[in-house]
Order: structure tokens, then C-alpha cells, then sequence
């Protein structure tokens, strides 16, 4: 199952459209807040419902996951929340926290757009990999997953595959969960 995290801007039926020209299985949309959520039915294509702010609610009104900052702190046990790792916190991401996340039985999300930009250095790569390493160690379960603020940022499942392969997970799913 191949990770598209979508963060649309009243274009939903693009990424749809363009979902069904690479063979993408599943879409996850995130909003800003749960007005925003405009739900669209699809036979081909499984859609989920997210809303990414700093206030963790009820799975009210359509939503199916919550994403969170890693950042911010953790805040609850609810398998619901995606943590997800920013560039500029690579840096203080440590055991400690990794093993509180651990504790919660949530997910983290790591975002492919951190390796795949043209300018990331190999430092940033390197922060990466040592970040999944310290996940498995600690039976983390992570998503390795793209982030699309356009359409045109989908990514294949062979796409994803691939660099999973670099980055060292050694799994058939792009879309990983120890």
C-alpha cells in the first residue's frame, strides 16, 4: 500500500484523477480543521480523512486519523495520531523521545519530501536513516510516506519502494508498521 499524503486546497478530484493514472490504492487527505473536510466517493480508490493542528479532538465528524507535530510533545495513547518529524527537528529527536513515542502505541510519520528534495544534503540523509534505525530498535511503528501539496507530487508505489530500499527498510509496503 503505497503512503500519499494529501494536503488538498479544494482539489480533491485532481488528486483523484491523478491517483488513478499512477494505480496509487489509497488517499489520505488532511485539513486544516473538520469544516474544511469535503468528503468524495470513489470505487477504486480508498480515501481517509484527516485534520493537522495542535488540538487533538474526538474522531468526530468523518475523521479518521489526527496529525500532529512530533515537536509539539506527545500527548496521548490513541492509535489515531500520526506524530509527524519536521527537517528542523531531525536534530533533537533523540532515544528519550523516541522511546516515549514508543509508549504510546502511535505512528510517525516520515516524510519522503525530506530525501527526495533536489538540494538535501547528505547530512539530512543521513539524519534520516539513523531516525528509521532508531525506530525499528525501539519497535516504533512508522510510515514512511510522501507528502503532495499538488496533485502532480503523487508518488508511485514503485516510486516509494525504491527509496525505502535506500533508506534501508527492507519491507515489501512502502507503508510500514512493525
Amino acid at each position: 500500500m503505497c503512503m500519499n499524503i494529501c494536503f488538498p486546497n479544494q482539489n480533491e478530484k485532481e488528486f483523484l484523477d491523478v491517483a488513478k493514472k499512477i494505480s496509487i490504492p489509497c488517499l489520505w487527505f488532511v485539513y486544516r480543521n473538520i469544516k474544511e473536510i469535503r468528503k468524495i466517493k470513489d470505487e477504486k480508490i480508498r480515501i481517509y480523512y484527516g485534520v493537522g493542528n495542535e488540538r487533538v479532538g474526538s474522531l468526530e465528524g468523518g475523521v479518521d486519523f489526527f496529525m500532529y507535530d512530533l515537536s509539539k510533545g506527545i500527548i496521548t495513547k490513541n492509535e489515531k495520531i500520526f506524530y509527524c518529524v519536521d527537517a528542523e527537528y531531525l536534530d533533537y529527536l533523540n532515544q528519550v523521545k523516541i522511546k516515549g513515542v514508543s509508549d504510546t502505541n502511535n505512528k510517525v510519520v516520515v516524510p519522503l519530501n525530506l530525501v527526495l528534495k533536489t538540494n538535501s544534503s547528505a547530512k539530512l540523509i543521513e539524519k534520516t536513516i539513523f531516525l528509521i534505525r532508531l525506530f525499528k530498535k525501539y519497535n516504533v511503528a512508522f510510515i514512511v510516506s510522501n507528502f503532495a501539496n499538488s496533485p502532480y507530487e503523487l508518488k508511485s508505489e514503485k516510486e516509494i519502494s525504491a527509496l525505502c530500499n535506500f533508506l534501508g527498510i527492507k519491507k515489501k509496503r512502502p507503508f510500514f508498521v512493525p
